[in-house]
């Protein structure tokens, strides 16, 4: 309490003021509610904070950070939504006496703590003896205190814009980028999200996309409790210019480092921010054999030499940063355009197609990213390598590979992690999904993307309620709410919570996502066998995403599909569309259901899918058991599996269980299926069908 240290197992944790300040509030009162007013009166008193609950949300994320601990399973910080925050964990509180006091009895085993709060008591004669020493050794602690404390690899640094004074706008934003780029080559040094940047910047009630001057950078730094900034200048001498970079602790103001490097001409600026960078992360504390692996290169002696290259990629990069990919698409296109060797570009561009629901595009983009590998650096190199093999070759063990050499390689970085959360949960590994969701959140708490991650394993796992508190982080933290709403609506028509259904779909009216709650609810309204009702949701989604200029947008239930599924099969077997013609049973439709099925090995994105259609072919095979099996997989998972073939399955698993002679078993099947049908279009042949079934069995 005295020193301001957390330590575990000796060794000395970080936490800046404010959130050990929190701690400490916590720890004074063990399992008692602190409310949420007796922690502003103590950490802000006065009012002198204008943004409580953005400054309290932080800080826990520090100390729960510190603690490796989590707001969803917590083993030490517990919230108590709209009460406060509670310490759970054993606490023993530890008095430290002078040596002469210190007779007694040791206390037992069983009374070590989880957490311990020392205070110190020395006896008035180790007072005066220390204030000789504090005396003698006055003059050399001023000299060792105004000494800057050089970085470690737990610090963070924020990352100014260059100031330009050349008068060419081409530098404006991207040298910045450029500054990122080869500082993130380091596996000592961790940049802060521009996404984080961008939060803190909106809070202070900057402007949103005006550049990150130096000044703002210290503000940011200081706000959020990191170690130090550097701001970098680029000025012209005649033909040359002048890069110069400059590192400085936002706590003390001291200068941590200086580089400096020259260019010969506009084409070699980006070299010489390479080289200026080189000798700041040596400057910074990075070991020399760190910098000078033979494997790692200059990231823009690799990447791109081309400064609009670059400029339009960083302008696309800070779109998709915001959700807004559909923007982005552009600027990365003009990025290739200018560098056809630029893989990150590509690998980018296939991540903008993907979140606008452009398969093809995706894989195109992904394909000429690994085309061109060899000019990207180390990082990226790993990364696109498991983008392709994730998403283009489905080799799952190969993207495994790359991207667990990335995270061991470069700890500090959330990209890797994130995308074996992607892999686990295709490969239906919920658990690990689970844990690397976590990771990717210690790492950058504050990313909407990795909220909705967390949410959607928790789906997965069907735990809703967790996947709502997941979400509520969003909220909590004043965050851009869309994702985490579409997930609260698809949980809504899982719960059948109407109230909450209604709540979110109003909150989407009139938005420029709208088109995507158009989405859930054509898939509820299949869910309940209402084909008409789907059917003018997915076209209202699809002419709004095209409008707004995702011209290969697709949903995942095309019209004649959702016909075959229910049981019409005209339109699929004169247009012979797969996977419609497996569905109903034609034989080069079932050849290429299995054939698909044998490369994407189920649960995949489209699990329910594949499950159902081997359900399907037991049931013509006449394999009872088979097909029942089949079909309760997905009955199971009622959360991952939230669409037509929900409730499909239960016809399904009745027809199955009526084949095996097992009569009780498919009269509830039968049950369970009008129950979620009782509103359903009267004309479906599915469902006519199914009562004459039923009819018969009784």
């Amino acid at each position: 309490m005295k020193t301001g240290e957390l330590r575990k197992h000796g060794i000395r944790l970080k936490l800046q003021e404010l959130p050990f300040r929190l701690l400490v509030s916590l720890l004074e009162r063990p399992g008692e509610v602190v409310t949420r007013e007796e922690l502003e009166s103590k950490l802000w008193p006065g009012g002198t904070f204008v943004d409580f609950e953005r400054g309290l949300g932080t800080a826990l994320n520090k100390v729960r950070e510190a603690l490796e601990d989590s707001a969803t399973a917590p083993r030490f910080i517990e919230t108590l939504p709209r009460r406060g925050y509670r310490f759970i964990a054993e606490v023993q509180k530890e008095v430290q006496k002078p040596e002469a006091e210190e007779a007694g009895p040791p206390l037992p085993e069983a009374a070590i703590p989880q957490v311990h709060l020392g205070w110190n008591r020395p006896a008035s004669a180790f007072i005066a003896a220390a204030i000789v020493v504090v005396l003698a050794g006055g003059a050399a602690y001023s000299r060792y205190r105004n000494r800057p404390e050089p970085m470690t690899d737990q610090d963070v640094l924020v990352l100014a814009d260059f100031t330009n004074t050349t008068g060419d706008a081409a530098f404006d934003g991207a040298l910045r980028q450029a500054l990122a780029f080869e500082l993130e080559q380091s596996p000592f040094l961790k940049i802060m999200d521009d996404q984080e940047v961008n939060q803190a910047v909106q809070l202070m009630r900057r402007p949103a996309g005006q550049p990150i001057t130096n000044d703002i950078a210290h503000e940011v730094c200081v706000r959020e409790g990191e170690k130090a900034t550097i701001g970098g200048s680029i000025s012209s001498l005649g033909k040359t210019y002048q890069i110069a970079l400059q590192a400085i602790n936002c706590q003390t103001g001291a200068t941590l480092a200086r580089e400096q490097a020259e260019a010969e001409d506009k084409e070699h600026v980006l070299k010489a921010v390479a080289k200026a960078a080189t000798g700041m992360r040596a400057k910074l504390g990075e070991s020399l054999s760190s910098i000078q692996q033979p494997d790692r290169h200059s990231a823009f002696e690799v990447t791109t030499n081309s400064l609009e290259a670059l400029k339009a990629y960083e302008l696309g990069y800070d779109l998709v940063a915001q959700g807004s990919s559909r923007e982005a698409i552009p600027q990365f296109q003009h990025a290739v355009e200018m560098d056809p060797n630029f893989a990150r570009a590509y690998d980018m561009l296939s991540i903008a197609y993907g979140n606008t629901s452009q398969p093809a595009r995706r894989l195109e983009s992904l394909t000429k990213a690994f085309a061109v590998i060899d000019h990207a650096s180390e990082r990226e190199r790993l990364f696109i390598s498991g983008h392709y093999y994730q998403y283009v070759t489905r080799e799952m063990n190969k993207a495994i590979d790359a991207y667990q050499v990335d995270a061991r390689t470069y700890p500090r970085f959330v990209s890797p992690h994130n995308q074996l959360y992607m892999v686990h949960q295709s490969k239906a590994e919920y658990e690990e999904a689970l844990e690397e969701a976590r990771e990717v959140l210690r790492l950058e708490p504050r990313n909407v993307v990795f909220i909705g991650n967390l949410a959607n394993v928790y789906i997965s796992l069907d735990r809703l309620e967790d996947a709502k508190a997941a979400a509520d982080r969003v909220f909590a933290q004043k965050l851009d709410e869309s994702l985490s709403r579409l997930y609260l609506l698809y949980i809504a028509y899982i719960q059948d919570d109407h109230a909450t259904q209604e709540e979110e779909i109003q909150w989407f009216a009139g938005k420029p996502d709208e088109y995507k709650s158009f989405v859930h609810q054509a898939n509820n309204a299949l869910v309940l066998g209402q084909r008409r009702k789907a059917k003018e949701f997915y076209r209202r989604a699809i002419e709004m995403a095209r409008r707004q200029g995702l011209a290969d947008y697709q949903v995942a239930f095309p019209p004649t599909l959702i016909d075959a599924l229910m049981g019409d099969c005209e339109a699929a077997l004169r247009e012979k569309t797969n996977p419609s013609l497996a569905v109903c049973g034609d034989p080069t439709g079932l050849r290429l259901a299995a054939e698909q099925a044998a490369k994407n090995p189920p649960p995949n994105p489209d699990a329910a899918n594949l499950v159902y259609r081997r359900g399907l072919a037991g049931l013509r095979a006449g394999k009872g058991a088979e097909a029942a099996a089949e079909f309760q997989k997905v009955l199971d998972h009622k959360g991952l599996n939230w669409q037509l073939q929900y409730s499909l399955s239960f016809l399904g698993l009745a027809r199955a269980s009526a084949l095996t002679g097992d009569t009780a078993k498919a009269r509830q099947a039968y049950d369970d299926f009008f129950g979620l049908w009782k509103d359903a279009d009267l004309d479906i042949p599915l469902l006519i069908q199914a009562r004459k079934e039923y009819a018969a069995l009784n």
